[in-house]
């Protein structure tokens, strides 16, 4: 039986494209500016949903690095990264649906 068999589907997994996850999304670009990463400005909101999401501040620090030395991060230092500013989502899962 597959796992989310086993919790009974995958009605706990939400995607929530909202202003809160754009939200969390400039806050977290902010956090990556205060740590010394460039990061260009983000969409709109509305531009941001109609593309559902898909741009992330994280996947512009880890671009902008590959373009600008030629080098990627190591594992290291992107745990640092985002250890001191984690990553948005905007995957939300709720799990008040599993069973306890």
């Amino acid at each position: 039986m597959a796992c989310h068999e086993q919790v009974g589907g995958l009605s706990w997994f939400s995607l929530a494209i909202d202003d809160a996850a754009y939200q969390r999304m400039l806050d977290s670009r902010a956090c990556l500016i205060a740590h010394g990463n460039m990061v260009p400005e983000p969409p709109s909101l509305d531009v941001w949903t109609q593309d559902g999401g898909l741009w992330n501040p994280h996947g512009q620090v880890y671009d902008n690095r590959l373009a600008e030395t030629g080098e990627s991060w190591t594992q290291t230092e992107w745990a640092q990264l985002n250890t001191a500013c984690p990553q948005p989502g905007p995957a939300v899962f709720d799990v008040s649906g599993l069973p306890q």
